[in-house]
């Protein structure tokens, strides 16, 4: 079991509101089977093992983002958004992520880096063009498995 299936077991169909902030709402139930979907997508087009660069603020975005990463069993590497660019070229460059997921207002930190960019609306469309019953609920768990690269200040 990994952390999307830990944090979900008991979750996945509660309407109760999981992020509840002035600008963003979203149900443990929405963000389950959005991540869910985004999951499927990534083991569709890139399949597992591979490093996904993310660049966001706290947002439900993110979490998608994120929980859709483990739940694929890929390897998350989240960077803050506010990083310089040339901090955020040397992570690239290291990490070789097979796409990242950036929100929109920082894409332009990525346009010329070749990756494949997944931003807030192309969430909405993968998710809403998902069938309801082309999701993976069970995966192979290796508990062994690299989840997330972390960059610190240091590194």
């Amino acid at each position: 079991m990994n952390l999307f299936d830990y944090f979900f077991e008991k979750s996945k169909l509660l309407e109760k509101e999981l992020v509840l902030g002035p600008k963003e709402q979203a149900t443990y139930k929405k963000v389950y089977y959005d991540s869910l979907k985004l999951s499927t997508y990534l083991l569709q087009n890139i399949g597992s093992n591979r490093n996904v660069l993310i660049v966001s603020e706290n947002s439900v975005f993110f979490i998608i983002s994120y929980l859709a990463v483990l739940k694929s069993g890929n390897i998350c590497v989240p960077v803050n958004p506010g990083l310089e660019d040339r901090s955020l070229t040397h992570i690239i460059n290291e990490s070789k992520p097979a796409l990242a997921f950036v929100s929109k207002k920082y894409r332009r930190k990525l346009k010329d880096s070749g990756i494949q960019i997944i931003t807030n609306d192309d969430i909405e469309t993968i998710v809403n063009k998902a069938p309801k019953d082309n999701t993976t609920e069970s995966s192979d768990f290796d508990s062994n498995s690299l989840a997330e690269i972390i960059y610190t200040s240091g590194s």
